[in-house]
């Protein structure tokens, strides 16, 4: 099972994102580090306002473009170790979890070849009571079917990385 972990500062932007758009889903992309065979640690997502309603999110490539380029050379162009993870937007109105139409777009995703991406995470995310975080994460890989994703937070401070602790994902 492949492993999500989010450093505290990702997950803190995250929410801040849904925090301030309560109105309409957001979204944007997830970028990180390749830690081991199966486990990828987000360090830093972009988040778009624009596109979405109260039931519905497109990303729009255009506006992550210069985040993506900023990631990139930060990290040295070292596509194997740090790279485009996939996808996160939220859900207001229903459950964090992949709807229909998530599942076409991220099959679309790693289907192309444009995209040139082996594998793309899809991490729905919404606050319910409380503001309390609710996630799930769904990997896909182009002729396989989706399948779940193990999430978790690190508290990731320049090189060191504290060992993961899980979140409950939503049902």
């Amino acid at each position: 099972m492949i492993g999500v972990t989010f450093t505290a500062d990702a997950l803190n932007k995250l929410r801040s994102a849904l925090q301030r758009t309560r109105s309409h889903e957001v979204g944007g992309v997830l970028v990180g580090q390749h830690l081991s065979a199966d486990l990828f640690a987000v360090l830093d997502l972009s988040v778009q306002v624009t596109e979405g309603t109260r039931d519905h999110f497109v990303r729009d490539p255009s506006q992550h473009r210069a985040f993506l380029d900023a990631f990139f050379e930060r990290t040295g162009h070292d596509y194997a170790r740090f790279n485009y993870l996939g996808e996160w937007h939220s859900h207001i109105h229903v459950a964090a979890i992949a709807s229909g139409p998530d599942i076409a777009t991220m099959q679309a995703i790693v289907a192309d070849p444009a995209v040139n991406a082996a594998m793309a995470v899809l991490v729905v995310a919404r606050l319910g009571g409380g503001d309390r975080l609710e996630m799930s994460a769904t990997v896909y890989r182009d002729g396989s079917d989706p399948a779940p994703v193990a999430l978790s937070v690190i508290p990731l401070h320049g090189a060191a990385v504290a060992p993961p602790t899980p979140i409950t994902p939503t049902v």
